[in-house]
């Protein structure tokens, strides 16, 4: 089962949902995309797509995993895949914010409803998009793309993200929990008795969950808790 749709124009982003069967649980795993389109100025002023978007950066942004009782009552279902939604997107535009948890929790329940299993596993990607625009008969772009560009909603280029994954992603062994205490950006502990979650410690030496801190430098190129650029 797939869906794609337009959650908002004026912002620039779209979203694409794939779901399969599972056992009895629900589970969504979010992925912020970045991609470009180039557009031909014609001689009426408008805009004519020459080329077909393409990506340029994907970099995961939440996992949320549904409670299998919340998963039997439908109304329980879609009230905690909002709320969670809202709270782990990290979207600053509060109604774009609503709109694309709206999406993805209907998307969900529609899936579970004719699940044989009972459960799904949900596959999201918020596509945000760059325009670059050339005028008629000139190959040279009137918007360019650098990687400067390449940061959309002022965020960390594509070449900061992942130097930053290389170099700073590592998972926490028992011994580092009470040094490293909590994400200040979940407010949650580093529980490494959980095993899975990956970190990522910035260049300030500041350390964040790294589902947390991916999205925020989609946005901005600076450490949420001392505001040092990451560039």
């Amino acid at each position: 089962m797939a869906s794609q749709v337009m959650a908002s124009e004026s912002f620039g982003v779209s979203l694409q949902m794939r779901a399969r069967e599972v056992n009895d649980s629900g589970n969504v795993e979010i992925r912020f995309v970045g991609s470009c389109r180039e557009l031909m100025r014609n001689p009426n002023g408008g805009y004519t797509p020459i080329h077909d978007n393409f990506n340029y950066l994907s970099i995961p942004a939440a996992f949320i995993r549904v409670p299998p009782q919340v998963l039997l009552i439908p109304e329980w279902h879609q009230r905690y895949l909002n709320s969670m939604l809202c709270l782990r997107l990290n979207l600053e535009d509060a109604p774009l914010r609503a709109t694309v948890a709206e999406h993805i929790s209907s998307f969900a329940l529609q899936h579970q409803a004719v699940s044989r299993f009972g459960g799904y596993f949900m596959t999201v990607e918020l596509n945000f998009f760059h325009n670059i625009f050339r005028d008629e008969g000139s190959s040279n772009p009137i918007t360019s793309l650098s990687d400067r560009d390449l940061a959309p909603n002022g965020g960390a280029s594509r070449s900061a993200i992942i130097r930053l994954m290389e170099k700073g992603s590592f998972v926490a062994s028992k011994s580092d929990d009470q040094e490293l205490g909590m994400c200040s950006i979940c407010l949650e502990e580093f529980a490494s008795s959980n095993g899975a979650e990956e970190l990522l410690r910035l260049d300030c030496s500041h350390v964040y969950h790294r589902a947390c801190i991916l999205p925020w430098l989609y946005k901005s190129n600076t450490c949420p808790a001392c505001r040092r650029q990451v560039d």
